[in-house]
């Protein structure tokens, strides 16, 4: 059995963020990211054929793609549906979107039903799916206050599409500041298309400032996920640049202020305490058979050098909120210093950062 204090131990001396300029662009890995993709791939495929958990968490790494392989969204959901035939949770939760969003599988609400139904009153696809239902009326008459009050829970409970939908009405409705407030949600939630409906906004300056370096990362965020339209506005706009935040031994120092009862307190940002809430997050039922983790994430800094939203590429593995609570340390609560390494403005620019760790 791997102890709390081992596995925090592990994530100290082999979490290594490499940040900004000082990580290798996504086209270019270096031999020994490409090894480690292949190699925890290996392990895990090895594993799938005797595990749903497996099952699913193979299906994951290859909807994701990794350093030196391209995601393959079609055999992931052959591998998704394959664990949620088993009971699997997750994978029904994929499988539920993808039929009931035409998500990589043909839209069919008769297949999608027995996955959604089988998720439980509080899971956010769930509750995505009962409000889609009085949205559409598709088991019995429409309502849509209910709809939206669903939607709302289902958004709270962590569904991007949930708030992508709360986004659009709100649109709909002549609300656009609102409506900034729910695509943003939706950002960090993972929705690719509340990406895009973000970066409309922030593009036209509609609902608030205009900030056209956010909308280009924006849809370049949403093509690397797969996004088709997105890719097209993306590659006719010049790139956002790079925060230099993590060179030769050097790293910036975020500070994150918040209020306690004894007023506003300031402290650093470090990769102790990032270490420590993964710690906290791994299972135990994966120790024995899956040995290592991984996350990366980029986050745009805006012109208060505030980090606005930060977007997951990839995480292993998933269901147990290892990007999430990396984002949480990075959330709009954290400050950057003026300029990064280079002596270049933090404002209006991105950082990026990759962690792989080993469990032992």
């Amino acid at each position: 059995m791997i102890t709390r204090h081992s596995l925090l131990t592990a994530l100290l001396l082999c979490a290594l963020p490499t940040v900004g300029r000082a990580a290798p662009p996504p086209s270019t890995p270096t031999p020994e990211a490409i090894e480690a993709a292949r190699n925890l791939r290996q392990q895990v495929e090895k594993m799938a054929p005797h595990s749903s958990e497996a099952t699913m968490e193979f299906g994951a790494l290859v909807e994701q793609g990794d350093d030196g392989v391209q995601p393959d969204r079609a055999t992931a959901l052959d591998l998704y549906e394959k664990a949620a035939a088993k009971g699997q949770h997750i994978a029904r939760g994929k499988m539920c979107r993808a039929y009931l969003l035409g998500e990589g599988r043909s839209k069919d609400l008769t297949k999608a039903a027995p996955y959604c139904n089988s998720l439980g009153p509080e899971d956010p696809i769930a509750l995505f799916w009962a409000a889609y239902d009085f949205q559409n009326g598709i088991t019995g008459p429409k309502d849509e206050k209910q709809a939206l009050d669903l939607y709302a829970l289902s958004a709270a409970n962590g569904s991007g599409d949930a708030a992508l939908v709360l986004g659009r009405k709100a649109i709909a409705d002549g609300k656009p500041e609102a409506a900034r407030v729910w695509f943003r949600r939706g950002v960090k939630l993972g929705s690719t298309d509340a990406m895009i409906a973000l970066a409309d906004m922030l593009d036209e300056g509609k609902g608030g400032h205009r900030d056209s370096s956010e909308a280009t990362w924006l849809y370049a965020c949403a093509a690397r996920l797969g996004d088709i339209s997105a890719a097209a506005k993306a590659v006719s706009r010049p790139p956002v640049a790079a925060i230099n935040f993590n060179e030769k031994g050097r790293s910036l120092t975020p500070v994150r202020t918040y209020r306690t009862e004894k007023g506003s307190r300031t402290e650093k940002v470090s990769i102790s305490e990032v270490a420590k809430l993964l710690s906290n997050r791994y299972p135990e039922s994966l120790q024995g058979g899956m040995s290592e983790g991984a996350a990366r994430f980029e986050c745009y800094v805006g012109a208060d050098r505030r980090i606005d939203v930060c977007v997951v590429y990839h995480e292993f593995p998933v269901g147990f909120g290892f990007a999430d609570q990396i984002k949480q340390v990075f959330d709009e609560h954290v400050q950057l210093p003026e300029t990064d390494l280079d002596g270049e403005p933090t404002a209006g620019r991105f950082f990026s950062i990759r962690w792989r760790w080993q469990i032992g």
